[in-house]
């Protein structure tokens, strides 16, 4: 079984490539109409998600790389996603207009969405803890990590960074 590793681009293709002694391009799709902003593989499940400016999240199963299939396309973010995190049972996202939505693999749909007064650009995931992080750039001040427990019905907390340095 080969085991692939994916590569998005700004037009909108995904390439998947062979690990190891023969790193030969194993297959290319273009699950999106815009720029791939972000990638998760899931191993494994042979699952690959690819988030794209044009404000969808696409999972593509590539259990066989060299015919990857598209399985689903997840919307629902108001604006662009610019992050995403992947476990093997759920994916994290952010977008541009401070959203997090928290996906169920095994559904493939969306079970939590928060939003935030702090930008949010990019996104680690540690279940049951997402962590953000962005910048506006008008205003040091509003820019702030955020610390979310993702489980539905609880809320979020954002704590605030630190100034390291004058502004």
């Amino acid at each position: 079984c080969e085991r692939p590793t994916a590569e998005g681009s700004q037009h909108h293709a995904v390439y998947l490539w062979a690990r190891g002694g023969d790193r030969g391009l194993l297959a290319k799709l273009q699950p999106h109409t815009q720029m791939i902003r972000a990638l998760g593989l899931v191993e494994a499940r042979g699952i690959l998600l690819t988030a794209s400016s044009d404000s969808t999240i696409c999972v593509l199963n590539i259990q066989e790389p060299r015919r990857p299939r598209f399985l689903t396309r997840l919307c629902g973010h108001q604006g662009i996603p610019s992050s995403l995190a992947v476990d093997t049972g759920r994916a994290v996202t952010v977008s541009t207009r401070s959203e997090l939505k928290v996906w169920s693999l095994a559904s493939l749909s969306c079970c939590l969405s928060l939003t935030s007064p702090s930008p949010m650009l990019r996104v680690c995931l540690s279940w049951p803890l997402a962590a953000t992080g962005g910048w506006r750039w008008q205003s040091a001040r509003d820019s702030r990590p955020g610390l979310y427990y993702c489980r539905p019905g609880l809320s979020l907390a954002t704590r605030p960074w630190p100034r390291l340095c004058p502004l």
